[in-house]
């Protein structure tokens, strides 16, 4: 109705709303296309915050899929474009600008996370935008789990660590409070992984729970599947007695316990694997290569990169 209108603002809008449906469902074909035609409808209509808007949208959905040199890139002109817009505010901020941390995570640019998120966090806290100041909370509790991570020799209670757990809190109770059902998991999601560091396996099974809880009705296809990547490894912290982030670790499982979580691990990873498929998830390919040679016996656990 807003392309036949010719309305190409609104028409942009909802074309970035279906991408963003689409990915969360788990459909990263559809949701590529859907913010490509997004990009296209923003430029047609002139509205200079929703090309920006769309651009970053367009930049997430091919991160998703694995694409993240087209990624960096579509981030890039989003970036130029805010300066353009708002020469006083040049960063990205808000949910753009925590799309942009989530990428950066993962390629282990945490101080650049650790930098972008206070930024744009003390903008949310100054407009009182609830879901981005659980957003801007979470990229920073990330990055400051992978700092405490990757320290050489971790003190404890570490300051990264101290940061991290605060962070992280917080991200959970802001995102509760915004009631952005497709955004909920993304806090526990991210406090299982600390948990699991700190030994904390229960608690760890408790916020994997939760996003089990919000996740499966959709299907949000996607958590589900980082679900199932945390379960994995869960599993082989269990089995080996591998908590980096507790002064002394947990003993390793032995015996017949020993055997039931590796093929926990085995079974949690082979419906990930399935999803990743499904989805076209291509984000997590190197994350299940890493636990399936885990599993082969190719590579200990410990020695796997930080993902966080």
């Amino acid at each position: 109705m807003r392309v036949a209108a010719k309305d190409w603002q609104n028409a942009a809008k909802v074309a970035a709303n279906l991408a963003e449906a689409a990915w969360t469902l788990g459909d990263i074909a559809a949701a590529i296309d859907d913010a490509a035609r997004g990009v296209d409808f923003a430029d047609k209509s002139a509205d200079e915050r929703q090309m920006l808007i769309g651009r970053g949208h367009h930049a997430h959905a091919l991160a998703v899929a694995g694409d993240i040199a087209r990624a960096r890139a579509s981030f890039a002109d989003a970036e130029a474009r805010q300066k353009k817009l708002q020469s006083q505010i040049p960063r990205l901020y808000s949910f753009v600008g925590a799309q942009l941390c989530d990428l950066l995570l993962g390629e282990g640019r945490l101080k650049e996370v650790a930098e972008r998120g206070a930024y744009a966090l003390a903008i949310a806290e100054r407009k009182n935008w609830v879901l981005a100041i659980g957003l801007d909370n979470l990229s920073l509790g990330r990055a400051a789990l992978g700092l405490a991570l990757s320290a050489p020799t971790p003190s404890y209670p570490a300051p990264h660590l101290v940061a991290a757990r605060k962070h992280l809190d917080i991200a959970v109770a802001e995102l509760r409070r915004s009631n952005i059902a497709i955004d909920l998991p993304r806090g526990p999601l991210a406090r299982a992984r600390l948990r699991r560091a700190e030994g904390d396996f229960a608690g760890a099974r408790r916020d994997l729970d939760e996003v089990l809880e919000i996740a499966e009705p959709g299907p949000m296809r996607l958590h589900l599947c980082d679900r199932h990547l945390e379960l994995c490894r869960l599993a082989l912290a269990q089995r080996d007695g591998f908590a980096p982030l507790r002064p002394s670790p947990p003993p390793p499982a032995t015996g017949e316990a020993r055997d039931k979580l590796t093929q926990t691990a085995r079974e949690e990873l082979d419906e990930a694997a399935k999803l990743i498929k499904e989805c076209g998830y291509h984000k997590r390919d190197a994350e299940r290569d890493e636990l399936s040679d885990v599993l082969a016996g190719k590579r200990l656990f410990r020695d796997l990169p930080i993902h966080v």
